[in-house]
C-alpha cells in the first residue's frame, strides 16, 4: 500500500515537472509584444483636430487638466468622449506596411472616412477589411490595420463630445433666479430669500445645489438662433462666484423630458422629465414621521 503511495506520489511530479516545462519552454523566446499605433501617451496630449467630410472639424483643447471644444461649438467638452478618443494613442497596430501613394485606392485612404491629430500625429483613417473589418489607417510612410473600434467616435456629431452637465465642476453658485419670480442670493455666508417666504429651510438650498451639481443631460442638442427667439422667455438664470457673466437656461419644454437651452453655446442639454422638481423650484425638507399617539392620549377623558 505505502509503494502505491509512493509510486503515485513521484508520477505526480513528473506531470508537474513536465507542466512546467510546456509552460516556460526553456531557450525559446517569448513573442514580442504587438507595437501600438503611436508613441504618444493619453496623458501626453493636449490638442486633438477630428477632420470628417461633409461635416464640421472639431478641435478640443486640454487646459489645467480639463478638455474644452473650441470648435464648432465653445464648450467643455465630455471627459468620456475624450477618453475614448485618447485610445487612439496605445491602439496594438495588428499589422503595418509601407505606404505607396498609387495605391491609396486600395485602401479608401485617398478619400479618408476622418483624419485625426494628437498633437503632431496625425492619423488617417481608410476603409476595412472585408475579412475582419480592421481599419486601415496611416501615419506618415507606413499605413496599419487595428482593429475598428473607433470610427464611431470620429463620425459623431459634435453635440455628442459635449460635457452633459449644465454646471461645471469649477462652477459655484451665489445666486438663482428661479421661475415663478423666487430667486436667491448668498450675502455674508447666508442664502436669502425674496420674497423671503419662498425660503422655509436651508436645506432647500443644499438640495437644489447637490441637483444642480448631479444633474446629466441624457442627450445634447444644438439649440439653434430661431428657436431661441420663439422661446416664451421662462428660465433659470444662475450667478458665479468667480463670474460676471451668469449662467442662463431656457426652459425649452418640460415634458415629455426636461430641455434647458443654453442660448450663449447654442446648446439644449435634455433632462428625464423628473429633473424639473429638482432643479426648477425650492422643495421643502421632508416631514419627519411622527409617532401616532393612542386614543387615550389624544382625547383625555373629561374630569
Amino acid at each position: 500500500m505505502r509503494a502505491r503511495w509512493w509510486l503515485n506520489l513521484v508520477l505526480l511530479a513528473a506531470v508537474a515537472a513536465l507542466a512546467a516545462l510546456a509552460w516556460y519552454q526553456p531557450g525559446k523566446t517569448p513573442p514580442a509584444k504587438s507595437p501600438t499605433l503611436t508613441a504618444l501617451k493619453p496623458d501626453e496630449v493636449t490638442h486633438i483636430h477630428v477632420a470628417r467630410p461633409g461635416d464640421k472639424d472639431l478641435t478640443l483643447v486640454k487646459r489645467k487638466g480639463r478638455w474644452y471644444m473650441t470648435s464648432p461649438l465653445k464648450v467643455r467638452a465630455n471627459p468620456v468622449r475624450i477618453k475614448g478618443l485618447l485610445r487612439l494613442c496605445t491602439t496594438t497596430s495588428q499589422r503595418s506596411f509601407a505606404y505607396k501613394p498609387a495605391k491609396a485606392a486600395e485602401y479608401d485612404l485617398d478619400h479618408p472616412r476622418a483624419t485625426v491629430r494628437l498633437n503632431d500625429t496625425t492619423i488617417v483613417f481608410g476603409g476595412s477589411q472585408p475579412v475582419n473589418h480592421d481599419r486601415y489607417v496611416r501615419i506618415g510612410k507606413r499605413v496599419h490595420l487595428i482593429s475598428d473600434h473607433m470610427t464611431y467616435y470620429l463620425l459623431s456629431r459634435a453635440t455628442a463630445f459635449v460635457d452633459l452637465s449644465p454646471l461645471g465642476p469649477d462652477d459655484h453658485p451665489v445666486g438663482f433666479e428661479l421661475p415663478g419670480g423666487a430667486s436667491l442670493s448668498r450675502r455674508d455666508g447666508h442664502w436669502h430669500a425674496r420674497p423671503a417666504k419662498a425660503l422655509r429651510s436651508t436645506d432647500e438650498v443644499a438640495a437644489l445645489l447637490q441637483h444642480w451639481r448631479d444633474a446629466q443631460a441624457i442627450e445634447i442638442r444644438t439649440y439653434p438662433p430661431k428657436q431661441q427667439k420663439a422661446h416664451g422667455g421662462q428660465g433659470v438664470t444662475i450667478r458665479l462666484a468667480d463670474s460676471k457673466t451668469p449662467l442662463r437656461f431656457d426652459i425649452v419644454s418640460k415634458k415629455p423630458e426636461l430641455v434647458l437651452g443654453q442660448r450663449d453655446l447654442g446648446i439644449e442639454y435634455v433632462l428625464p422629465a423628473d429633473a424639473a422638481k429638482h432643479l426648477l423650484h425650492l422643495q421643502a425638507p421632508k416631514a419627519k414621521n411622527k409617532i401616532p399617539q393612542s386614543p387615550a392620549k389624544a382625547n383625555p377623558p373629561a374630569s
